[in-house]
């Protein structure tokens, strides 16, 4: 099982996040197979194509590609000549670095202008000038369109939330406008009633005014709560006066009822508020959703980074091992004999079942990574996640085993199949050589003769072995019966002529030889001896088994020829055994040479 790492950037952003390293970190190196130690290859396990120098050299990969073999030590830190989907690397830092300072500035529109129309008008200006960069940022051509779109929902609740502060600020633009008008009074009669509206102005703006700091500040603060506390008592609503009697909505949420009157929940009933307090509420909780949903978003992209970078991983062990065990199951070769391919065969048997371990290993720990992966990215939107995740674990770790198992034993079957194909190739070779050497034994020791007078031959003796075998048997395969005597003399007759070859096999036959079939003459005893020897040492390469018969007879002084009181072989005989004339030959019989 490989182990896989990842390499790092050599130059870090000043920003707590970077999102190249990010992506980088998915390019992760190994060791090359069947290679030097010093050898590694990169390995693409992100969703993007990446570019990047190494040893002046531009490497490209695509989504799970595999790069040729490099040689050296696996490096430790990347380059900065590197392209994500054929943009630059500093894009996506200026990208993540604009979108976090328009987040910041999105932050600060939360806090309330204040009653007053020029900061009012100020806000509702950034609020727009902030949607325009938010808008731009969606629609960068930059970046690839696989980095924005995750981001994408995070975006566009953070116009949703301006687009609320908008309305908001305007809402209070209007209110400010309408009581201008109310505020503005028409004063008529004497001097003494124009003071005394005045005053009554000066009183009513005093009262409105929560800034202001003059010596009636406490009475106008005391009429103020008494103020408000009517107030509250009067917008008080009991909750058996909404339909449901408020059972679907929470203690201090806000809501709306079916006239369009706005509330918020309170322990006996509800409040009736205005429409800014109702919807700075609103804002305020899709600006607390949208940080919930972010903080969510920021894990499950960090597991999910994770998870994908572990996933990747275990996927190709397992790919690697399923191709080690595939390659296992070739019993490739050329192989003589049956016991080197037993041999190879045991082997490769070893091979397949340790592959097959490890080919389950690997496939059970990547089901695992998975649902480790899917438990994890969602285990703070649902807890059903964590059992799913858990019971994915422990069913597909049993799938995998069994799959890679079956995996395993078909591989085994395989591999016997062709151990059967190669035995039945080699059992073919083997009977066509044997019954080639065969050939070439009945060949090399064919059946000989003895020499007639006009072969004008004078050696006083000759010398002949034989051998015994059932030549039916030498198209089959299997082990044949042979017997070879030992190598035994001739002698000429007194007349100059020699023995018939019938009487000399007759005297094989006697010593115990079936069919006996007889090899020579020889003049020469050394090269009869040689001959009879090389067809002992060949007899084993055709797979005969060999006895030895030992034909007894007398040697006789080569210098008598044979005559009435002995045989050819110089053995002594009664006198009435010649007493018949020995027959004159009326044609001419071949010779061992054929002639």
């Amino acid at each position: 099982m490989y182990m896989f790492a990842s390499l790092h950037l050599c130059a870090q952003q000043n920003t707590s996040y970077d999102p190249v390293s990010e992506i980088m970190g998915g390019i992760q190196t190994r060791h090359a197979e069947g290679t030097a130690t010093n050898t590694f290859k990169f390995m693409n396990s992100t969703v993007y194509k990446i570019t990047f120098a190494y040893n002046d050299k531009q490497i490209s990969l695509n989504p799970g590609d595999i790069s040729e073999v490099f040689t050296g030590s696996i490096p430790k830190r990347f380059g900065e000549n590197i392209r994500i989907d054929g943009y630059p690397a500093d894009n996506y830092r200026q990208f993540q670095n604009s979108w976090q300072n328009l987040n910041d500035l999105s932050k600060k529109q939360r806090q309330y202008p204040g009653n007053n129309e020029a900061l009012l008008k100020k806000a509702i200006t950034d609020c727009e000038t902030l949607i325009q960069q938010y808008e731009k940022l969606k629609n960068s051509t930059q970046v690839s369109g696989k980095f924005i779109e995750p981001k994408l929902y995070a975006i566009d609740k953070s116009i949703e939330s301006l687009n609320i502060y908008i309305r908001d600020h305007q809402g209070e633009l209007e209110q400010i406008k309408q009581k201008a008008n109310k505020n503005t009074v028409v004063v008529s009669g004497t001097s003494s009633n124009n003071k005394t509206a005045q005053n009554s102005t000066t009183g009513t703006q005093h009262a409105d005014d929560f800034w202001s700091d003059n010596g009636n500040r406490s009475s106008g603060n005391t009429t103020s709560s008494s103020a408000n506390r009517q107030s509250t008592r009067e917008n008080a609503v009991s909750d058996s006066d909404f339909k449901g009697n408020l059972r679907h909505v929470k203690e201090g949420d806000y809501f709306k009822d079916d006239k369009g009157q706005h509330y918020q929940r309170t322990a006996r009933g509800a409040t009736k508020v205005d429409r800014y307090t109702f919807e700075r509420a609103q804002a305020n909780r899709i600006t607390a959703d949208f940080e919930r949903r972010e903080a969510e978003r920021a894990h499950m992209e960090a597991v999910t980074t994770h998870a994908i970078n572990t996933t990747f991983t275990s996927y190709y062990a397992m790919r690697t091992a399923g191709q080690n065990l595939k390659d296992a199951t070739s019993l490739d070769g050329y192989f003589d004999n049956v016991e080197d391919l037993n041999q190879a065969f045991a082997q490769k048997l070893s091979e397949v079942s340790r592959m097959g371990e490890e080919l389950k290993a690997v496939s059970v720990q990547s089901v695992q990574n998975y649902a480790h992966a899917v438990s994890a990215a969602n285990s703070t939107a649902n807890a059903d996640y964590t059992a799913y995740g858990q019971a994915l674990g422990a069913l597909g770790g049993i799938a995998a085993g069994i799959k890679a198992d079956k995996a395993a034993k078909e591989a085994r079957e395989e591999l016997r199949a062709q151990r059967e194909a190669h035995e039945r190739n080699i059992k073919a070779r083997q009977l066509e050589a044997l019954l080639n050497i065969r050939g070439e034994i009945d060949n090399m020791f064919p059946e000989g003769g003895m020499p007639l007078s006009s072969h004008k031959i004078d050696a006083p003796v000759l010398y002949l072995f034989a051998y015994a075998s059932n030549k039916n048997e030498w198209n089959e395969d299997k082990t044949v019966a042979m017997t070879v005597s030992n190598v035994i003399p001739v002698y000429r007759y007194n007349d100059g002529t020699y023995p018939y070859i019938a009487n000399v096999k007759r005297t094989f036959e006697t010593g115990g030889m079936s069919n006996p079939v007889v090899v020579g003459y020889f003049t020469d005893q050394a090269m009869a001896e040689k001959y009879q020897q090389s067809l002992v040492d060949v007899a084993d390469q055709g797979r005969f088994q060999v006895s030895h018969v030992d034909i007894k007879v007398l040697k006789k002084d080569t210098d008598k020829s044979a005559s009435a009181e002995t045989d050819f072989w110089g053995n002594q005989v009664k006198p009435d055994a010649n007493s018949k004339k020995k027959p004159v030959a009326k044609k001419k019989e071949d010779d061992f040479w054929n002639n």
